[in-house]
């Protein structure tokens, strides 16, 4: 890791790169497990809390949707990072209908619209998405790379784990 992209992630994560997996509604254990499993493959001290009730002030009967901003409410530490995950239908408008959100140290990632086989994979890819914006990555315009924006789970499913050439040389770890 070069000087600079090592002094960037020792700003915003410190030293030990440590990284809460929250779970918000019912999340199963497996995919958290999966999830933390690969986080640590690439440099995270993870840890998994215990599960959270979803926020009720967060429901939008208009929408008929859950607001991000109250599940950023929920963690407690605010020196801490979260990979908040969530099971309800998330949208921060003008957006509407995400995948998933990030504010500060906080990442949310919904798997409301990522169910089926693919699950896992999916809620991967969309977390490490989240997490690069978190590092300051933008989105990419090579539609394999996980940077790349997606608008449904069919380009979630077509870009790969991992970023591309350019994305890698941001990447921290």
């Amino acid at each position: 890791m070069d000087f600079f992209k090592k002094l960037i992630f020792v700003y915003i994560f410190g030293h030990d790169m440590k990284l809460s997996i929250v779970p918000v509604g019912y999340i199963k254990r497996e995919l958290l497990e999966s999830l933390g499993k690969y986080l640590e493959s690439v440099g995270f001290h993870v840890t998994i809390s215990d599960e959270l009730p979803v926020p009720e002030r967060a429901y939008s009967k208009e929408l008929n949707q859950y607001l991000v901003n109250p599940f950023f409410d929920l963690m407690k530490n605010p020196k801490a990072h979260h990979l908040i995950i969530t099971d309800v239908d998330l949208c921060s408008p003008p957006f509407l209908s995400i995948f998933g959100f990030n504010q500060g140290k906080n990442v949310i990632v919904s798997i409301f619209r990522l169910k089926g086989d693919l699950v896992k994979e999916r809620t991967l890819k969309v977390a490490i998405h989240g997490l690069g914006h978190m590092l300051s990555i933008l989105h990419c315009s090579d539609p394999q790379c996980v940077m790349s924006y997606s608008k449904n789970v069919t380009d979630i499913d077509y870009k790969h784990r991992g970023f591309c050439k350019k994305c890698q040389k941001l990447w921290p770890l």
